[in-house]
């Protein structure tokens, strides 16, 4: 039977999942076609390489025929890194890379994102803090991509989205606060996308991309948490409306319906909690 909370990622036009046996063993299997999976063990068998039949295959996605996900480990102390399944070369499957060594903790990498260039995550590392990271499937090529709030301290990357070839993302920087910024995953090409709340954090909540276009809230230090939309230039990241002109309207749920509409959960201050549309 599936596992629960597993991830579904498709390959080669083949859907890779995780699936516990009767014997409680979890493996990886991928599905060939109507009925039909792979024989155990599969892929993986998760329950042999993590010490524990609770592991499961999540955060994936997948990146010159490896597999980068981040299951639990079992141990004293137990511990979650990202690991890897390469698909060309079973011999390089297992741990990808230990990035917090400190104390046997773990890094608690994620949101992984595969750019041309390689695979973008976010992971903890005690010198860093949480930063962005970046792999290409392989150990050697695994390594801190941006110290954005350099020292220990965190810049806490989240909000992940694909904007054409770039990833976007909301991140904390020592001083423009906490901002949404993008890069293409090559070295040098992070950069903020526009400082929306120059006297502080505009903190960018619920994040989505639709059509090309990120929709979200954010508080410029005037109007509060409203509707904001960008297509990752300065220029093109604006204010849609003050939804809530006394306080939060914190929209979220962004969702499209049809070629035009999208439709969201919003608070004008007069009705609570309810359905917009833009």
């Amino acid at each position: 039977s599936a596992a629960s909370n597993t991830s579904f990622l498709e390959y080669n036009n083949e859907l890779i999942l995780d699936s516990k046996s009767s014997g409680n063993q979890v493996y990886i299997v991928k599905i060939l076609g109507s009925n039909n999976y792979t024989e155990s063990p599969g892929l993986e068998s998760l329950s042999t390489k993590t010490g524990s039949p609770n592991s499961r295959f999540i955060n994936a996605t997948v990146f010159n025929d490896k597999i980068i996900y981040n299951p639990w480990v079992a141990g004293s102390p137990s511990f979650i890194e990202p690991f890897v399944i390469d698909l060309q070369n079973s011999a390089n499957t297992g741990l990808l890379f230990n990035i917090n060594t400190a104390g046997g903790g773990d890094s608690n990498p994620r949101y992984f994102t595969a750019l041309s260039s390689g695979v973008l995550f976010s992971a903890y590392n005690p010198t860093y803090g949480y930063e962005l990271w970046k792999t290409d499937g392989t150990a050697a090529g695994t390594a801190l991509f941006n110290d954005i709030n350099t020292g220990g301290a965190d810049s806490n990357p989240n909000e992940f989205n694909l904007l054409g070839t770039q990833l976007t993302f909301v991140a904390t920087h020592p001083t423009l606060g906490r901002e949404l910024f993008k890069t293409n995953g090559n070295t040098g090409s992070l950069v903020l996308v526009k400082d929306i709340n120059t006297s502080g954090d505009s903190n960018p909540q619920n994040v989505k991309e639709i059509n090309g276009v990120l929709y979200f809230s954010a508080d410029n230090g005037t109007v509060g948490q409203e509707l904001w939309k960008s297509n990752g230039l300065n220029a093109g990241t604006v204010l849609v409306k003050d939804i809530n002109p006394s306080g939060d309207a914190l929209p979220s749920n962004f969702t499209q319906v049809g070629s035009t509409t999208i439709y969201f959960v919003a608070d004008d201050g007069v009705n609570g909690r309810e359905l917009w549309k833009t």
